[in-house]
């Protein structure tokens, strides 16, 4: 028996009004847009060669990167060849790319220009 009831209502009905319908967040599903962000910074590390096709797939997709050359940085030929191909890449999508010292180089996508001046 319901302590409080509405003037008219009968105690067995006072229960079914405030029942409330719980959702499962499990069987919801959310709209994709919000769990992927627009550009990623990402760190990836180049050893050889062959580390460039992962590169370049970054690269269209516009991530922003930041390579660590320091495996191969003693290598001139190595290091002049992926430059060739990383600048080659990233003029095909319209980004821009700098070397942060000797064996870091920094990518970005179209529309996020990199400063080259140093601020002291």
């Amino acid at each position: 028996m319901a302590l409080f009831t509405k003037k008219g209502q009968k105690s067995s009905d006072a229960g079914k009004e405030g029942l409330r319908k719980f959702i499962d967040l499990n069987d919801y599903k959310f709209p994709a847009e919000q769990a992927e962000a627009r550009n990623v910074v990402r760190v990836a590390e180049i050893g050889e060669l062959d580390d460039l096709r992962k590169v370049n797939d970054l690269i269209y997709n516009n991530n922003i990167l930041i390579l660590d050359c320091s495996a191969i940085v003693n290598d001139e030929f190595s290091m002049s060849r992926i430059k060739e191909e990383l600048k080659r890449a990233v003029s095909d999508v319209n980004g821009d790319i700098a070397a942060i010292n000797r064996s870091y180089l920094l990518v970005t996508p179209p529309g996020i220009p990199i400063d080259r001046r140093k601020v002291k």
